[in-house]
């Protein structure tokens, strides 16, 4: 198995054991180290699969990102530490563009 193919594989499993359905805000934390640290390690390379891996880790980040904004449990993604639905505060979506966040309201 490759480099990358291995931090693939590395970033698959702490994902899911991290920031997977069930999580909380040290799980998320330790995900986001972890995506932190293998964007410093990956060299710069348009190979595809080194791309591919870059795509990986942008939509992790912006997953563990989200979920730590989020707090609350809502559909399948149950947080530990949230257990609760919070309608009040988190009936809406989180945006995010170029590290600026944003939200907007769930139509009815």
């Amino acid at each position: 198995m490759s480099g990358i193919e291995s931090k693939k594989n590395e970033l698959e499993q702490a994902m899911m054991k991290k920031a997977g359905i069930v999580r909380d805000c040290e799980g998320l934390e330790e995900a986001e180290t972890f995506i932190q640290e293998s964007v410093k390690s990956t060299p710069c390379s348009k190979d595809h699969r080194t791309v591919e891996f870059i795509n990986m880790l942008t939509s992790a980040w912006l997953t563990v990102q989200a979920a730590q904004l989020r707090c609350e449990s809502r559909g399948v993604h149950l947080r530990r530490d949230y257990p609760y639905r919070d309608d009040i505060n988190w009936k809406k979506h989180i945006l995010m563009d170029n590290q600026k966040i944003g939200y907007e309201d769930v139509a009815e």
